[in-house]
């Protein structure tokens, strides 16, 4: 074994040591509050859904070129953005890509340079906003539930499937960070997707929750416990940042988290710097890679070899484990959405698709 490789194992170990009593209280808290996404961690689960027509209607700020549509998942308004024609009936359907962002991002927090890449590779690509965010509806607002996120997957995909712009085993999902987890989760149990695009995924929450500063773990762990309570008496939620400057108590506090993240908000005035505590009793339950490598669904997985938010070793592991094709950039977990490391990597993802597809 070479030194690289010794040394790759020992900060993983490392990090694990470090997450082992954190994940424990992190659990527990979890199981106390009876999280939908602890008791559905391997994303398999229904979801009723109603189909809207697409409106043609959108934010002031939609790409013109844009539709925007509406589904219902359990009576809750997901509001999405469709850019490019879609297949018409009876026509050859297009492959047509759905698309949502990571840990508290909206569709409109930097994804536009992506979808401008697959629309004029000629893919349609639909994205859309998780309930309680954005331009979707839900309370409270901008609650982090990867149980809920994976239903609103599965109604997209759903919402698609029902007006035939794609055929069944012609939609393509793409995610990053914590979408990316969430789309190797889908991969595993809907084997008629046509391909799986995750980059910089979360893939074990042991090692996720490892990145956190351990010094902000009182305060976080206080926080949602507070959080738990008011949920449990209808009371206003307690929140946390979603992002903060190292060491302070955030979901995401690492040295130069706050600026790449804000990079993507810009001045979005849909999205606040708060999330309902009790996501910290979630996160460390939540361990896509668990079940990902049972999916036979053609897979590409893009690892920033500077991760400091998803540690890139569990998404190495996994892409080995699935025979999936994973390349790595130079590159910390921001980086891939901008600049050279953007373009190497939709570069790639467009020429995994071609492949894959074909």
């Amino acid at each position: 074994m070479n030194r690289g490789i010794r040394d790759d194992h020992h900060r993983h170990r490392e990090r694990r040591r470090r997450a082992g009593a954190i994940v424990t209280a992190m659990l527990l808290l979890s199981s106390c509050a009876g999280s939908s996404a602890a008791r559905e961690s391997d994303g398999r689960g229904t979801t009723t859904t109603r189909h809207g027509e697409p409106s043609g209607r959108g934010r002031p700020n939609a790409d013109p070129a844009a539709t925007t549509v509406h589904f219902e998942v359990h009576g809750v308004d997901v509001v999405g953005h469709l850019t490019a024609a879609p297949s018409s009936r009876g026509a050859e359907p297009k492959p047509v890509i759905v698309m949502a962002h990571g840990l508290g991002l909206l569709q409109s927090s930097g994804l536009r340079p992506y979808v401008e890449r697959f629309a004029g590779a000629g893919y349609p690509v639909l994205t859309f906003d998780y309930r309680t965010f954005g331009e979707s509806s839900g309370e409270p607002r901008q609650l982090i539930d990867p149980a809920m996120q994976l239903e609103d997957w599965r109604a997209a995909i759903a919402y698609v499937r029902h007006h035939g712009w794609a055929g069944p085993d012609r939609v393509v999902l793409w995610g990053s960070s914590l979408s990316g987890g969430h789309v190797l989760a889908l991969g595993a149990e809907d084997s008629r997707l046509g391909a799986i695009v995750s980059q910089v995924p979360h893939v074990d929450g042991a090692a996720s929750v490892a990145a956190v500063d351990p010094r902000t773990v009182p305060a976080l762990l206080g926080a949602a416990t507070k959080d738990v309570t008011a949920a449990r008496h209808g009371d206003e939620p307690v929140t946390i940042p979603i992002v903060g400057e190292p060491g302070t108590p955030a979901l995401m506090s690492q040295p130069g988290s706050k600026a790449g993240y804000l990079a993507l908000i810009g001045d979005d005035p849909g999205w606040s710097n708060a999330t309902p505590a009790r996501v910290v009793g979630t996160l460390p339950g939540y361990s896509p890679g668990q079940h990902a490598a049972d999916s036979t669904v053609p897979t590409f997985i893009g690892i920033a070899t500077h991760d400091l938010v998803t540690p890139p070793e569990p998404a190495r592991a996994l892409g080995t484990q699935m025979g999936a094709v994973v390349e790595e950039y130079d590159a910390g977990h921001f980086d891939v959405y901008r600049g050279k490391q953007f373009e190497a990597i939709v570069a790639d993802e467009l020429t995994f698709l071609r492949h894959a597809l074909r």
